[in-house]
């Protein structure tokens, strides 16, 4: 991916599910090799399963100065009847239907979700388009897109609604978030929590499914 070019949709999964990962993430979104581990800083504090407090200043960029645009301060996940709510705050949110470089198809954020506990992402949940689309894609189905829901975006998060169906309607699962802020000129890089998922965030009583156990190994 080219600094300034918009990401197609075929490769929007692939780019996401790397930023989990850590001198990978960096080689796809700053076109550079990093030894510093990726995921998040030793200080992030994890108040509950479902939410997560980040410290600021611990973004991937090739810039000096910390990006506070994709600097994750704050993310929850909350599992209702019918719906999981998704949100994501940054130190200086951006409007994705005006800022210029959102408009441009440069931008995201991403929600995982790991259904067994094996520390991989089994659906993403992403906003990247400046009409506040979100799309939910299976990594375990080709990368098959199951939902689509509209965000929305305030100075206090950026937030998805989605039905637990678009995530197989687990009875419980961990999650991690994601941004990529790119501004014509340089990527930057925020993820909570660190190092792995947090949760387990489990579904209200007599709802959800249980997930299909890991292979062995």
């Amino acid at each position: 991916h080219e600094h300034g070019a918009p990401v197609d949709a075929q490769e929007r999964p692939a780019r996401a599910a790397a930023h989990l990962g850590q001198v990978e993430v960096v080689e796809v979104g700053l076109g550079r090799e990093s030894e510093r581990p990726f995921l998040g800083s030793d200080d992030e504090l994890a108040l509950t399963p479902g939410t997560q407090s980040d410290p600021t200043g611990d973004v991937i960029s090739r810039r000096e100065a910390n990006d506070p645009r994709a600097d994750i301060t704050s993310a929850t996940v909350t599992y209702e009847p019918g719906r999981i709510v998704l949100t994501a705050t940054v130190a200086q949110p951006t409007d994705p239907r005006v800022d210029p470089a959102w408009v441009a198809g440069l931008n995201e954020v991403n929600w995982y979700v790991d259904l067994n506990g094996d520390e991989d992402a089994d659906y993403i949940v992403n906003l990247h388009d400046p009409d506040l689309t979100a799309r939910t894609w299976s990594l375990n189905d080709e990368n098959a897109e199951r939902c689509t829901n509209v965000a929305t975006y305030s100075s206090a998060a950026y937030t998805v609604t989605i039905d637990p169906e678009c995530v197989g309607n687990p009875v419980s699962f961990h999650w991690g978030v994601s941004t990529f802020y790119e501004d014509f000129r340089q990527a930057a890089i925020g993820t909570a929590p660190p190092d792995t998922f947090a949760g387990p965030v489990t579904a209200p009583p007599g709802t959800g499914f249980d997930p299909p156990t890991p292979p062995p190994g």
